[in-house]
């Protein structure tokens, strides 16, 4: 987010397009929820903004509590904003930003690149038992000025005009030749077959019954092949091999590895399925990045797999480059080292932001996770579990965590089945990306202690003598250190 955003916020004396004003903000209150989703989405929808919360209408401070807020996890607003939007892809960051010496909290909020739609309704109870509603289902929501507002027409053509110019840039620079077709030519599709999507050595056909027509290389060799096949939309049965689906990743990433181009529901299709995944570093490094540097998603099956020096370069760039989303992810690594490296790790943003009234939220987060080590086992503490936590998993009886630490077998077959769930885009995404990344650290989390020693180690040598980045050092990440 540009600071220059967030600092107009601080000095507005009245809401915009891009502003918001919230006199207060308690994370138990689902009506205030459902007022702030809609805001976020439609902010999101409008180009992007910044919700500012404890600042009355007049731009004046409230004076409310903001404790709550100022300790919320980003994951849990994208978990929110998904559970009615069936979307994981909205970005957004915490400020902790201080007015008048007074600390305030602030949302800020990307572009969509797709407006969200609600997919559920927004009703919540008001006064005198009625109901009252934040927006409907089937609902698309801009910024008219300083309101929320359903979408009117131009916002609709707004939206078509936009993805129109994007697809047209999208096809030029993807244009090598425009020739046309010889008179009489036709193209078919056909349905695949076992005896094609089997064979192993090369094969010569037509796509035609015309003898004349010309011959075309079925082949896995590249070196082959004069032009690549792209579809936009494949059928269901191309994805049931974990290999077609990573070989369909590689083509839509345009040739390199390094990049996870497919939905974020195909990657949890691929950690459902993670013991089948052959190993190749650069995939498994692929996979790695796209979990803690992308998507907030369970991930440390590949990390158990990778040279140490893999992982410990993935979570440095947490820290170099930090988004608060995916900077928990460190988070959680960090505590589930133990609390002498979360103490080291916490001194080295000390020493950064020691003198600074405006402190990322992430510095908040790990002090308190630092504590909550003095009384849980560093595995509960990553997971996120407390002592008494007990959870109906679907199909399953509620269990304690004391027991659930005992039964590897038993997390994984959690874990697994939360990213069949989020896979299928079945019911309560939310809840299931939420017990994913949970259960992934109940699952490895025994594994990734056994290389505690190397892994400080060598996070210690990557991050020596080097700084975090600002709140905002993701907008100026270098093209080399994105995916």
């Amino acid at each position: 987010m540009d600071t220059d955003l967030l600092n107009k916020a601080l000095a507005a004396k009245k809401e915009s397009r891009s502003i918001e004003f919230k006199e207060q903000f308690d994370p138990d209150s689902r009506p205030q929820w459902l007022e702030i989703i809609k805001d976020i989405v439609a902010m999101a929808n409008s180009g992007g903004g910044v919700l500012l919360f404890g600042i009355n209408d007049d731009g004046d401070i409230s004076g409310a509590d903001l404790s709550k807020a100022a300790k919320l996890d980003p994951a849990v607003i994208a978990d929110k904003v998904s559970a009615v939007t069936g979307r994981t892809d909205l970005v957004t960051e915490i400020h902790l930003l201080k007015k008048s010496n007074v600390q305030l909290v602030a949302f800020s909020i990307q572009p969509a690149s797709i407006p969200f739609i609600f997919e559920k309704g927004g009703t919540y109870d008001a006064t005198k038992g009625e109901k009252a509603q934040a927006f409907a289902k089937g609902t698309l929501y801009f910024r008219h000025g300083a309101k929320s507002e359903p979408a009117s027409a131009a916002d609709i053509t707004n939206v078509f005009e936009k993805h129109l110019r994007r697809e047209k840039r999208f096809w030029m620079s993807n244009m090598r030749k425009v020739t046309a077709a010889p008179t009489g030519s036709v193209m078919i599709a056909v349905p695949t077959t076992d005896a094609m999507s089997s064979f192993k050595d090369d094969a010569t056909v037509r796509a035609t019954n015309n003898p004349r027509a010309p011959e075309v290389i079925l082949t896995r060799d590249k070196t082959k092949t004069k032009g690549t096949f792209l579809h936009e939309k494949v059928s269901d049965a191309l994805f049931e091999d974990i290999n077609n689906l990573l070989e369909t990743n590689l083509l839509l990433a345009r040739g390199t590895a390094k990049k996870w181009a497919m939905p974020p529901a195909s990657y949890y299709a691929v950690y459902a399925r993670r013991t089948e995944v052959p190993y190749s570093r650069e995939t498994y490094r692929t996979l790695l990045e796209t979990a803690f540097l992308e998507c907030y998603s369970p991930g440390l099956y590949w990390a158990t797999k990778l040279p140490v020096s893999d992982f410990a370069d993935t979570l440095a760039r947490l820290y170099l480059f930090p988004r608060t989303r995916d900077t928990h992810s460190l988070l959680r690594v960090a505590v589930l080292l133990g609390s002498e490296f979360a103490g080291w790790l916490f001194s080295l943003w000390v020493a950064q932001w020691k003198n600074s009234a405006q402190k990322p939220s992430y510095y908040q987060a790990l002090q308190d996770m630092k504590k909550k080590l003095e009384r849980q086992s560093s595995i509960a503490v990553a997971a996120q579990f407390s002592p008494s936590w007990h959870k109906i998993i679907k199909g399953q009886s509620s269990i304690p965590l004391a027991d659930l630490l005992k039964s590897n077998s038993l997390c994984q077959n959690v874990l697994t089945t939360s990213c069949r769930e989020v896979a299928t885009n079945g019911r309560d995404l939310a809840k299931y990306r939420q017990l994913a990344r949970q259960f992934d650290y109940l699952s490895y989390g025994d594994d990734i202690l056994r290389q505690r020693t190397e892994l400080t180690t060598e996070i210690m040598r990557a991050l020596s003598g080097r700084k975090s980045g600002a709140l905002d050092a993701t907008t100026d990440m270098p093209d080399e250190d994105r995916l």
